[in-house]
């Protein structure tokens, strides 16, 4: 009889460790994700590539979005109201832009990775000249079909000012993961400039 309380009791305990773990657990990775989300905000960032060896990063200044013109009205560049974080959707809130059937979580190639706008602002730059900037802005997300892989994308509005001050913009496809730039379109040129002082292609 002491036998069977006392394996009772060890089962008793046990279940409620493991339940008090799991409920840890769970707490973590929910604030975790928030923090993730909070930092994930639809605003602007710049990437300044000081020296060769140098990129710096912080918020977008009111001076920057004058310059690079990133508050007018046009239809790809709107205004978005900044106490309004875009939530990092979950896989089955991407909207899936391939051909064919939407692919299983199985079968997606890349993992989100919460540092991938830090990741592109060193890719955009990589290659340019010292005094090269960029400002980028996050539009969505999605799951696209790229090179025979099932890909997690973030959609971001993307703006280059040359040392000339010279600037254009364009929308891209980026890595979920890496920050590489997979996919752009919408170019736009706002001033004269020359073709081979900044690069426009996806990141290999």
């Amino acid at each position: 009889m002491n036998m069977k309380k006392y394996l009772k009791t060890i089962l008793l305990s046990s279940t409620i460790a493991f339940l008090a773990v799991s409920v840890f657990t769970y707490i973590k990775f929910d604030q975790s994700d928030k923090s993730v989300q909070s930092e994930d905000m639809n605003k602007w960032k710049t990437y300044n590539k000081v020296s060769q060896d140098k990129i710096e990063s912080y918020p977008t200044t009111h001076k920057e979005r004058n310059e690079m013109k990133v508050d007018s009205t046009k239809k790809n560049d709107r205004t978005v109201d900044s106490k309004k974080p875009m939530a990092t959707p979950s896989l089955k809130h991407r909207a899936w832009k391939g051909i064919g059937p939407r692919p299983l979580s199985s079968e997606i190639d890349n993992e989100y990775n919460p540092l991938w706008k830090e990741e592109l602002g060193k890719n955009l730059l990589r290659f340019l000249r010292p005094k090269t900037k960029s400002i980028v802005r996050r539009e969505g997300s999605a799951l696209i079909k790229h090179k025979g892989k099932n890909l997690l994308v973030e959609h971001v509005l993307v703006k280059l000012k040359s040392p000339e001050g010279r600037h254009f913009g364009y929308n891209a496809y980026v890595d979920s993961h890496s920050g590489k730039v997979v996919k752009t379109w919408n170019r736009t040129i706002h001033e004269q400039y020359s073709r081979s002082a900044l690069r426009l292609s996806p990141t290999r």
